[in-house]
Formats: structure tokens, C-alpha cells, sequence
């Protein structure tokens, strides 16, 4: 849900707008977390590469993957 008088596009672009490509980011999910090198946004989802995803107590859940689309809906923070 977009905040009054503002569009998703624009809340997408100032949550991300200052992170350059690859830089380290933690994505919060309702499981846990991804974390892994941001590779930017496009159609509502966020990219991360060579991302591993983490639950709720920081033990890695299964392996790292190359890239992992996160839906910006599902999105609880990011860092």
C-alpha cells in the first residue's frame, strides 16, 4: 500500500535510490532475511545476487543462490 498522495514507483525508488549495484543488502521477508549484492528493481521485484537466505533466529537456510527475485510486497525492511 503506497502512502497517501504517492505511487509504489516512487516509494520503490527512494527505499533504493541511493544503493549502487552490488552493494551488500539484507532484505526482510515474513520467514527471515536474504542477503547477498543488490541488483536493483524492475517490475516490483528487488534482485539480489549470490543472496542466502536466513530465518528469523540468523541460521542460513539452505544454499547461496546466484539471484533472487523479492517481491517488493513482501518486503519488511531493508539495510
Amino acid at each position: 500500500m503506497a502512502l497517501p498522495g504517492t505511487s509504489l514507483p516512487s516509494i520503490i525508488t527512494a527505499l533504493f535510490d541511493s544503493f549502487p549495484t552490488g552493494r551488500t543488502t539484507s532484505i526482510g521477508v515474513p520467514n527471515g532475511f536474504w542477503t547477498g549484492g543488490f541488483g536493483g528493481t524492475s517490475d516490483g521485484v528487488a534482485f539480489l545476487t549470490n543472496a542466502q537466505l536466513f530465518d528469523n533466529t540468523g541460521t542460513a537456510v539452505g544454499a547461496v543462490q546466484l539471484v533472487v527475485n523479492i517481491p517488493i510486497a513482501q518486503i519488511t525492511y531493508v539495510v
